[in-house]
């Protein structure tokens, strides 16, 4: 009776806070629980119409903003104001997301961050606020935050695995969605409340002596951060040292390992209680001179590629650790909370600062850029420098992925009016506008490769032939019973293959190298082998991309299936003759 009596209490207690939770922050709790049931319901409803599972998403994403909202709000006061403010600021957030969840970007994830920027500061808005007090509360907040997670872990794992065993011992299966179900329920409800449970009530009643660690957090601090902060010191100013002796470019990674050095400086900063400042004055010291390096690497960058979202956000990370590496050293009275503010500034400048903000300014660059680029290269071909059309690809896939279609309207109108016309929505619009420009799309993977390689593109890109007539020809179909459309994607350099098409009746696949599968679902109807075929139309093409369709016709046979596949396109690699691609009509009859 002990042990049941000891669990009954230690379930009353957690509801008890639980309850506590709701009551505290309603709004919060309320926020919580529809994302959990909108996440179960979207997992059990799995064939539901995308327009149906965009809007439900939405609902979600705006619920998972308005948690962090309205804990911000009800630490500043509990008046309905307050939280009729909150109510607006979601709503207006729903309203304001894209009808496809596909183009919800990374601004969801910034403005949560801001919102949790607020829950640390608004309880000090106060013109005085001691820093030991201030440090007392977001200390709390993250140990809340982490333990939240910690222990909604472990209860996620313990269930999951009591499901586990369950079914290896009685013999019976569970649908994998149930696990998802649960993770959803655990870290929906019971990790969200567990946070809010932990907060502390009223931050301005906390004492404002000086901070004390536990011990193993002293240990955390001596013995874990302050030596990884000085490895990666010395890292970087040996790497520092070497720029400036060997006068070369300094490497694209030096931005993300400066911004990992200047973070992990700032914690150990934070933490550090050291009676000696000067230890600290020096890391601040450290990140100031680490951020100057980080901004000449991202001035190459921005200089040869142009602004993006990622170039911007790493240049508003840069300032808020110089600017504030400044101020902690130069400003003898220097308030922690001043630190926080500035950052959830910047950063909402970054979403809704207008022509400032990231997508206006990236959108203007890349806008830019590719028009010069355009400009300054007329006749693009696959022949034309790759660097140019790395710098073009870019550019077109860039604008295609993060912005609306008018930008690119502006700039290459008839090929965009070209595509929503003519082309089916499985090609991506990025391809079909270096195609119609004369090239084909060369993505990130094979630019970096020809840069790091240094060698032949090549080996890289497929080099795609077309038929001179392909929206205007007659076909034969005399002794076929079908006729079908065929459009296969294949990248022998990546070893990886993908049907982006087929038929009806049949499932194409390019198998490495060259060897073109057709299945009737499971049942292999027959394997083709495409290299002379391919490497015969290489040698008639020669410089010009197009051949006459007679000579763009494919035959074979097998023991289940004879085939015809008059060719629209052909993309081979011109070093080893492997396919990479085709589209046409495929003519069939099955014996």
């Amino acid at each position: 009776m002990g042990v049941v009596s000891i669990m009954l209490d230690n379930f009353k207690s957690l509801l008890r806070n639980f309850f506590y939770s709701m009551k505290r922050y309603p709004l919060a709790s309320l926020s919580a629980f529809i994302v959990t049931i909108l996440s179960i319901y979207l997992v059990e409803n799995s064939a539901l119409s995308k327009d149906k599972v965009d809007f439900l998403s939405n609902i979600a994403l705006t619920s998972t903003l308005a948690f962090f909202i309205f804990i911000a709000l009800g630490l500043i006061s509990s008046r309905t104001i307050l939280s009729l403010i909150g109510v607006i600021l979601s709503l207006g957030y729903f309203f304001s997301l894209p009808n496809s969840i596909d183009m919800v970007s990374d601004k969801h994830i910034i403005l949560i961050f801001i919102s949790f920027i607020f829950i640390l500061t608004v309880p000090f808005l106060e013109k005085n606020v001691h820093n030991e007090k201030f440090w007392s509360w977001i200390y709390g907040v993250f140990l809340a935050l982490l333990s939240s997670f910690i222990f909604g872990g472990i209860l996620f794992g313990g269930l999951a695995g009591a499901i586990s065993a369950s079914t290896q011992l009685f013999g019976f299966s569970v649908d994998g969605k149930y696990y998802a179900e649960v993770a959803f329920v655990v870290f929906g409800l019971f990790s969200t409340h567990y946070f809010i449970a932990q907060l502390p009530h009223n931050p301005h009643t906390m004492q404002s002596k000086e901070f004390e660690y536990r011990p193993i957090e002293t240990f955390f601090t001596n013995y874990i951060l302050l030596p990884l902060s000085i490895i990666y010191a010395f890292i970087l100013i040996g790497y520092g040292v070497k720029i400036v002796i060997t006068s070369t470019v300094p490497n694209g990674m030096i931005v993300w390992l400066s911004l990992a050095f200047a973070t992990l400086s700032f914690i150990t900063y934070m933490f550090l209680r050291l009676s000696n400042h000067r230890f600290k004055k020096l890391l601040l010291i450290t990140i100031a001179m680490q951020m100057l390096l980080l901004f000449a690497s991202l001035y190459l960058r921005i200089d040869e590629y142009g602004w993006s979202a990622n170039r911007y956000m790493t240049g508003v990370a840069g300032v808020w650790f110089f600017i504030i590496s400044i101020y902690l050293l130069l400003k003898p009275n220097y308030s922690y909370r001043n630190i926080f503010l500035f950052l959830a500034s910047l950063l909402l400048i970054s979403q809704y600062g207008g022509p400032l903000s990231a997508s206006s300014i990236s959108k203007f660059s890349q806008g830019t850029r590719l028009a010069t680029l355009l400009q300054e290269n007329k006749n693009l071909s696959n022949d034309t420098n790759i660097d140019i059309r790395c710098k073009i690809s870019g550019a077109i896939g860039y604008l295609d992925t993060h912005h609306e279609k008018k930008t690119l309207e502006k700039i290459i109108p008839s090929i965009v009016k070209s595509y929503d016309e003519n082309q089916s929505k499985d090609k991506e619009f990025s391809s079909f506008a270096t195609q119609a420009l004369g090239f084909s799309f060369v993505n990130d993977y094979q630019c970096s490769e020809m840069s790091r390689k240094n060698s032949n593109i090549e080996a890289l890109v497929p080099y795609s032939i077309r038929v001179d007539s392909q929206f205007d020809y007659s076909v034969n179909i005399k002794g076929y019973d079908w006729m079908d459309s065929v459009d296969v994607y294949s990248d022998p350099n990546l070893d990886y293959s993908s049907p982006l098409g087929g038929t009806d009746e049949l499932n194409i696949t390019i198998k490495n190298p060259n060897i073109l599968i057709i299945k009737r679902e499971q049942n292999l109807l027959g394997e083709f082998n495409l290299t002379t075929f391919a490497k015969d139309v290489l040698l008639k093409v020669n410089s010009v991309d197009t051949i006459p369709l007679k000579e763009f016709v494919f035959t074979g046979d097998s023991d289940k299936i004879a085939i015809r596949i008059y060719f629209d396109s052909l993309d081979v690699y011109k070093v080893d003759g492997n396919v990479s691609g085709l589209s046409g009509k495929l003519l069939w009859k099955e014996k």
